[in-house]
């Protein structure tokens, strides 16, 4: 069984490479989406929410999340959630 702190250690890791990959096509036919900006991560954010159900507080975690413009933003995020919940 995956473990809450796996979950959200993938869901990181997928954040990381959604951006990766557009950081690696701006210059080709995605040329205007910025890497780490509102409109290029915004449909990372969908993703985001799938990682998030079914345990305690994945409501108000869910609720910063899709506000997220960037992997470093789910980073700090998850990384602030889990010291509260290991606390």
């Amino acid at each position: 069984m995956v473990t809450l702190k796996e979950r959200l250690m993938v869901m990181v890791e997928h954040a990381k490479k959604y951006e990766e990959i557009f950081k690696e096509l701006e210059n080709s036919r995605n040329r205007g989406l910025k890497a780490g900006g509102k409109f290029q991560f915004f449909p990372m954010r969908k993703h985001l929410v799938g990682y998030t159900k079914g345990f305690d507080g994945s409501s108000g975690l869910r609720k910063k999340l899709v506000m997220a413009d960037s992997a470093k933003d789910v980073e700090r995020l998850t990384s602030e959630f889990l010291k509260k919940v290991v606390s």
